[in-house]
């Protein structure tokens, strides 16, 4: 039965069922609580430290047949620059390539990793994306060598580290976490 109150018509049964009904909800309200730890280890993670001693303001380094990277079928590959971590007093740009290479099917690719460090200074790169830096790079299988080409300008004091992660996997997996 409507109540009327300043020409306003206020449905008193539907405000008091709207609260029976979120009093009822309330009352039956089921808590679930799930605890858990997790623990899952780095899968095949290996690790190459490089010294890299830069004494002149532009130059490069090689560093060959750094290790044997193992390719499955339908497994691409995605290089990126991760954790840059630097010191004050100085100023680095370092880019780089990377060059797989079967040495039984003669089989290259080359990855060109622009911007792998950027300290103090500006880096400039092309904006299209690289396929094996920005994007996955679909592999044939087989065992490639890996050799890296560093190539920086620079000028002050300082200390840098840097890390290069390959991400090598079926290319479907590699796609999403990009």
């Amino acid at each position: 039965m409507p109540l009327i109150v300043d020409n306003h018509v206020v449905v008193v049964a539907a405000v008091l069922l709207a609260v029976a009904i979120t009093g009822l909800y309330a009352v039956h309200e089921h808590v679930i609580t799930i605890h858990g730890t997790v623990n899952v280890p780095e899968n095949h993670t290996t690790g190459i430290n490089l010294e890299l001693n830069i004494t002149k303001p532009i130059g490069d380094m090689y560093y060959y047949n750094l290790t044997v990277i193992s390719v499955e079928k339908g497994f691409c590959l995605r290089l990126r620059a991760d954790n840059v971590k630097a010191s004050k007093g100085f100023k680095l740009v370092l880019s780089g390539e990377a060059i797989l290479e079967n040495v039984e099917t003669n089989k290259t690719y080359t990855i060109s990793m622009p911007c792998l460090a950027s300290i103090g200074a500006p880096c400039y790169r092309i904006q299209t994306l690289i396929p094996g830096f920005d994007t996955p790079l679909p592999l044939e299988p087989g065992n490639y060598t890996l050799t890296l080409h560093l190539h920086w300008k620079a000028s002050g004091k300082g200390h840098f580290t840097t890390r290069l992660v390959a991400e090598l996997g079926p290319c479907r997996i590699i796609e999403t976490q990009g």
